[in-house]
């Protein structure tokens, strides 16, 4: 009699790790540096499109001084 289960895998006793074995990469100062290089330049760009959009904006207005009439 052949039993139902006969090409599961064999059982293995489950793998206990700590949280720093089990971490993907080490979290590093690389890691940090470029992140906040990333940022800057993510508010470097902001900025140069603000400023470009402010000189390529045909709708400013524009402060006009203006003389009370004197009557």
């Amino acid at each position: 009699m052949d039993s139902p289960y006969k090409d599961e895998p064999p059982k293995t006793p489950p793998v206990v790790e700590t949280g720093t074995d089990a971490r993907q990469g080490a979290w590093g100062r690389q890691v940090f540096l470029v992140l906040v290089v990333g940022l800057l330049l993510a508010m470097l760009a902001w900025a140069a499109v603000e400023i470009w959009g402010e000189d390529i904006d045909d709708n400013a207005t524009q402060a006009a001084v203006t003389m009370p009439l004197r009557s």
